[in-house]
């Protein structure tokens, strides 16, 4: 003998409506765990996405930049909001948030490619990301543009490439930075500064 069995409209908004509350639920725990710090009036905020592109992977993450060159706190996270890393960079050295210890954890290469797949060089990221190279390594011009802006330059084996510029409060502010190293790839767009 065959069972029907028939879903009636209150069992399918009961299912939609636990479904909803479990995923409110998940992404309320994961992004709960990250102490969100607050910006000084020195400091900037920026966020937007960033894409890595290697070998046959391509990772795509939302970042939120706090701070200033050098001295930021990062916060990345996947789309889905599920993941989320916070790394701080101090003297030049990146630290990632251990939620198991509850502190900073000195964030080596190995444990960043495990996350993202591939080692970054976020300690002098911190300046690309303003439209500079860092001041404490050396680099390369490799084109300016008419007014005499840094348009694209190499530092520490990356080649940085910034497409268009956002000027907010006198400052220019890169749209999206294109840098590459090898067969790696990383763009990375802002969507809105704030300064």
């Amino acid at each position: 003998m065959q069972r029907t069995v028939m879903i009636t409209e209150w069992s399918r908004k009961a299912f939609f409506s636990r479904l909803t509350c479990l995923l409110a639920a998940s992404i309320f725990v994961a992004c709960s765990n990250i102490e969100l710090v607050k910006p000084t009036d020195e400091e900037m905020i920026l966020s937007g996405k960033l894409f890595i592109s290697f070998a046959d992977e391509r990772w795509a993450l939302r970042y939120k930049f706090v701070g200033t060159s050098g001295d930021s706190v990062l916060y990345f996270r996947s789309l889905g909001g599920l993941i989320q890393h916070q790394v701080r960079i101090e003297q030049d050295q990146p630290f990632i948030y251990d939620p198991k210890n509850k502190g900073l954890t000195r964030y080596s290469n190995w444990m960043m490619e495990r996350d993202f797949g591939v080692s970054l060089p976020l300690e002098v990221m911190t300046f690309w990301i303003i439209g500079k190279p860092s001041p404490k390594q050396k680099y390369d011009d490799v084109v300016k543009d008419s007014e005499g802006a840094l348009v694209s330059f190499e530092q520490s084996g990356w080649n940085i490439f910034y497409d268009e510029f956002i000027t907010r409060k006198d400052k220019n502010i890169p749209k999206k930075i294109n840098a590459s190293s090898g067969n790696i790839e990383v763009v990375l767009t802002i969507d809105a500064p704030i300064l």
